[in-house]
């Protein structure tokens, strides 16, 4: 019987600058069902009264053994994001 759970260990750090400025990054890292799993991301943001806007770069990466290139996907980019604090 196979094992559908990952073991996943990670960091995660936020600056505030100013009143209003902060940068934040991520990262993680797993094994488990995929030989290796990790994550970093990094974003920059204002707080505005009751929300944050968000500009954000993700770059999330896994690896299976014994699978075709297809099911091994690296996908990267920016982000852009709202996050309303009550």
């Amino acid at each position: 019987m196979q094992s559908e759970l990952d073991g996943i260990v990670g960091l995660r750090d936020r600056t505030n600058f100013a009143d209003k400025a902060f940068v934040s990054c991520c990262a993680d890292i797993g094994i488990g069902r995929s030989d290796v799993t990790w994550r970093t991301l990094g974003a920059s943001g204002c707080h505005f009264d009751e929300v944050d806007a968000v500009v954000r770069w993700r770059y999330p990466d896994r690896t299976f053994s014994n699978t075709a290139k297809l099911d091994d996907p690296t996908v990267n980019g920016p982000f852009v994001g709202v996050k309303r604090r009550f």
